[in-house]
């Protein structure tokens, strides 16, 4: 896995299993991550729940979750 948790107009800055803030030239990144088909995996706070503990994830295939 890989999460991108930076970036500048040249490099991404990701976390992965093994290595944190690893800086990755950007077009090296796009090279890597377009061999999964550009997949995501993207989990964010529901802000309408009332208690605010519910969470929305959805990957790149549109599929949701709650």
């Amino acid at each position: 896995f890989m999460v991108v948790v930076g970036f500048d107009d040249l490099n991404v800055i990701v976390n992965s299993g093994l290595d944190k803030h690893r800086k990755i030239a950007l077009k090296d990144f796009i090279k890597s991550w377009q061999k999964t088909d550009f997949w995501t995996l993207l989990i964010e706070k529901n802000l309408e729940a009332e208690d605010g503990s519910s969470q929305n994830i959805s990957d790149s295939s549109g599929r949701r979750e709650r």
